[in-house]
Parts: C-alpha cells; sequence; structure tokens
C-alpha cells in the first residue's frame, strides 16, 4: 500500500475526493456542568471555511473512554486532518 493511499484517498490532509479539513473535537457535559463551552465552539466553527478554503470538520466527543475513542475513530474514519485540535472543559 502507498504511504498516501495509507493517509486517506488523496494523502495527509485530505478526506477521500480530496478536500482539505481540519478535525475540530469537543465534549458533550461534563460532571456537574449542564453546558460545556467545547461543544459550542465546535458546533459553531462546524462546516466553516478557513482562509484557502479548508474546511473544518466539528465533532463532539461524549465524555466516557469507551465512547470517545469510538468517536475519535469514526472522525478519523472519514479521512487524515490536515490538523486536528481538540477542546475540552478543566474541571475546577
Amino acid at each position: 500500500m502507498s504511504t498516501a493511499r495509507s493517509m486517506g484517498a488523496e494523502g495527509p490532509g485530505r478526506a477521500p475526493g480530496g478536500e482539505r479539513f481540519v478535525l475540530l473535537t469537543g465534549f458533550g457535559p461534563f460532571g456537574s456542568e449542564p453546558d460545556n463551552p467545547s461543544e459550542r465552539v465546535v458546533r459553531a466553527l462546524d462546516g466553516t471555511r478557513l482562509p484557502g478554503g479548508v474546511l473544518v470538520r466539528g465533532r463532539v466527543l461524549p465524555v466516557a473512554f469507551e465512547g470517545a475513542r469510538a468517536a475519535l475513530a469514526a472522525a478519523l474514519a472519514e479521512g487524515v486532518p490536515a490538523l486536528a485540535l481538540g477542546l475540552g472543559l478543566a474541571a475546577s
């Protein structure tokens, strides 16, 4: 298997079909907090375009480890992002 093929159909930073994207992740409600700011940021930026036409793909992950792991794996199966940025809420 070629290097480009192993990193997605079009190479690193591109989804199958060739679209460059950034993966932005946040989490749902955490602990006693009914609202997680990282979820709001991810939902607000999902689908926006950065300079150069790079797409932001926002994904909200569950806070439970196995659920987050599976959701992140599913997001990465969509293609290899040019950049992955994870946001979260720290317990006080």
